[in-house]
Formats: C-alpha cells, structure tokens, sequence
C-alpha cells in the first residue's frame, strides 16, 4: 500500500520541478517519448500552484498581449526544459482576451 505521506511526497517533487506552462501552435505529440511541443510559441512561468488532497494544481494566466494567435498544444515545463505533459488543444486567442491554463495532475494507488 502506498501512503497519503507517500503521494504527497511525489506532489511535493512534480510541484517543485515545474517551472512553465507553454504554448504551442503545432500538433501535439502523442509519443510519452516526446520532451517538447511540436511548435512551441509561447512560455511563461507558472504564477499559481494549489493542492487539493491528491490533486496537483498549476496555472498560469496569459493577459490580453500574451500568447495572442492559434493555440493548438500547450502543457507545462519541468527546470531541465523538458515537457512534463503535453496536451492538444483547439483555442484562438487575441488581443481582446485573456486565458487562464490550468493543469491538474492527480496521483492515485492503483490495486
């Protein structure tokens, strides 16, 4: 069995070892090899991390000059630059909107 203690402790690294959420406007890798986006265009450093029992929570928000065009990638950096997930997405921002990008990561036991 693992513990609560244990879980918390591997929310405690994977928090402590991502930096960034990124963007990108290419297609989205669906290796679990891949290390980047296809077409990255846009970084920024994660600005909000909230735990929720087993849930890991990182966010960013991108204001109305940020990160303006198709968004068709996005997911969050670890600090050896490297993806720690990478995700697809089909969003279209301009500069009259803003967009907050929230990753949740959720650790539980399987039996």
């Amino acid at each position: 069995m693992i513990t609560n203690t244990a879980i918390q402790s591997v929310l405690d690294y994977i928090n402590g070892d991502l930096t960034e959420i990124a963007l990108g406007n290419g297609v989205a890798p669906q290796l679990d090899s891949a290390v980047s986006l296809d077409n990255e265009f846009y970084a920024k450093d994660i600005t909000t991390r909230l735990r929720d029992g087993n849930i890991q929570v990182v966010e960013v928000y991108f204001d109305e000059t940020e990160a303006n065009g198709e968004i068709t990638e996005f997911g969050a950096k670890k600090e050896n630059g490297e993806m720690f997930d990478i995700e697809g997405a089909d969003i279209t921002k301009d500069s009259t909107q803003s967009l907050t990008v929230s990753i949740e990561i959720e650790l539980t036991e399987v039996r």
